[in-house]
């Protein structure tokens, strides 16, 4: 029996998640998902990698009455209509396409520049779906980032190597344990034959890590954002404070 435990949009890019009762799902994703996002004064996307605590304010559109709700981690709560009727904006997603849209006129961008601490402006994409990434739609795994850095230790062993797991503080606000309990067969009744992570696997990537590790940058590996600093401040220098 096929189950989804949760579904979750951002009506808002890079806003906090909404999790609605049901949606509709289009190919070019689901409806209502990232209809709007937010550019600075340049017309460049900015994202929750940029300005962390943006994640922080909850975004509700109800397309019937084309209202847009904003409530800020205050309580504070801004409301309007959502027309784009500003001036166009064309932005370049990740280098992967350009997203034509028009600014939202309205509270907004006044309020969430006001909390990001920088200009931002509120746009709604002219097209349903354009300003997903180059996928619609996500997968969720239900493997465990903890059970893979076990795997890796334990592998690392015949090698030679004296590997150790090193736990850092999330730079997300989310829960430590994974709350999606998802089940997935659509992939596997079109066919799909999974390969599974094997310790034989395992040891041929850590051959070509050592092989080329003198490539390696471990400083770029650490997360340096971190959703619970103010907007500007890199994670980068509390790292040495998350591990434990």
């Amino acid at each position: 029996m096929r189950t989804v435990s949760k579904i979750s949009i951002a009506p808002v890019k890079s806003l906090a998640l909404e999790h609605p009762e049901s949606i509709t799902l289009e190919t070019w994703g689901a409806v209502g998902n990232r209809s709007f996002f937010l550019v600075g004064d340049d017309g460049r996307l900015v994202n929750g990698a940029k300005i962390g605590q943006l994640v922080q304010v909850r975004a509700h559109h109800d397309a019937a009455s084309d209202t847009l709700t904003l409530t800020f981690p205050d309580g504070g709560v801004v409301e309007g209509l959502s027309s784009a009727t500003g001036p166009q904006v064309k932005t370049d997603f990740y280098g992967d396409h350009i997203v034509a849209s028009h600014v939202v006129e309205g509270p907004f961008s006044a309020a969430l520049s006001a909390f990001a601490g920088r200009a931002l402006r509120l746009v709604r994409s002219d097209e349903p779906g354009a300003a997903n990434d180059i996928w619609p739609a996500s997968m969720l795994s239900r493997a465990s980032v903890g059970e893979l850095a076990e795997r890796v230790r334990t592998a690392a062993a015949p090698l030679g190597l004296s590997a150790s797991v090193q736990h850092l503080r999330n730079p997300r606000v989310e829960r430590e344990q994974h709350y999606y309990r998802a089940v997935h067969t659509g992939l596997h009744d079109l066919g799909l034959e999974p390969h599974r992570l094997s310790d034989a696997l395992l040891h041929s990537l850590l051959e070509i890590a050592l092989r080329y590790r003198d490539r390696a940058r471990p400083e770029v590996i650490l997360p340096g954002v971190d959703w619970r600093l103010p907007a500007g401040v890199s994670g980068a220098g509390r790292r040495s404070q998350t591990r434990s």
